[in-house]
């Protein structure tokens, strides 16, 4: 089956998976891929939370650097001191970082995807109570109130809160570390002059792997669509 569009193989995800499990000797591997797709889902947030942190410590060393308040850098033990070197190397850090992120977010909504698709076919009772989400791992970075707000009456002025929150923080976790590698080139053709060919390699870098993490923020957004319940 060849399949075109992003949106056609998320679908074809899901009917595979549903398909897979309506089967009636699906109660013989249910359990396990029901436990194997949770322990997968809590590593991979596990991956985003650690990863969020590093971006966010490194984003904080790059401006400590940038502002002089940093002599010398201490990397696997080793001191540098040459920091005309580390100037140009923290953007594309942070841009991996940022690029990882998305892509570990894509792997989460897969999980996610399965999940859910098993638990409509053979958990149909809990699917409509909303109680699958008890199961999900807990302290997601982006969607971390959404085990909360199915909790609380459908359009309550708590759960809009929820809500809100919960749409505030993932737009900040996509928009903010674009806008610091911005904030961050601006500083360095400002330092180091617009003629430095290790800052304009960097700037290359960076937005490579920047384009990259908006792919994957596409894939995961994609998943997240075919996700909604709503309808």
């Amino acid at each position: 089956m060849a399949l075109v569009t992003g949106r056609g193989r998320l679908v074809a995800i899901e009917d595979v998976v549903r398909k897979a499990f309506e089967d009636a000797r699906a109660s013989g591997y249910e359990e396990a891929f029901l436990s194997e797709a949770i322990t997968n889902w809590r590593e991979c947030e596990k991956s985003i939370n650690k990863t969020t942190t590093v971006l966010v410590l490194t984003s904080a060393v790059a401006e400590l650097v940038l502002r002089g308040a940093a002599s010398e850098l201490s990397i696997a033990g080793i001191k540098v001191t040459q920091l005309v070197v580390v100037y140009s190397a923290l953007p594309v850090v942070i841009a991996y970082l940022y690029s990882s992120l998305m892509f570990l977010c894509a792997e989460s909504s897969m999980n996610q995807t399965a999940f859910d698709a098993v638990m409509t076919v053979r958990q149909p009772t809990l699917w409509r109570a909303n109680l699958e989400r008890l199961l999900y791992p807990p302290n997601m970075t982006f969607i971390a109130g959404d085990r909360l707000r199915h909790g609380f009456p459908r359009g309550s002025k708590l759960g809009k809160l929820v809500d809100w929150a919960l749409g505030a923080r993932a737009i900040l976790l996509i928009i903010l570390p674009i806008a610091f590698i911005s904030y961050m080139f601006v500083r360095l053709f400002d330092k180091m002059g617009a003629s430095n060919v290790a800052v304009w390699i960097s700037l290359c870098l960076s937005v490579i792997l920047v384009l990259v993490g908006l792919v994957g923020l596409a894939a995961a957004a994609l998943v997240w669509e075919g996700q909604d319940k709503s309808s």
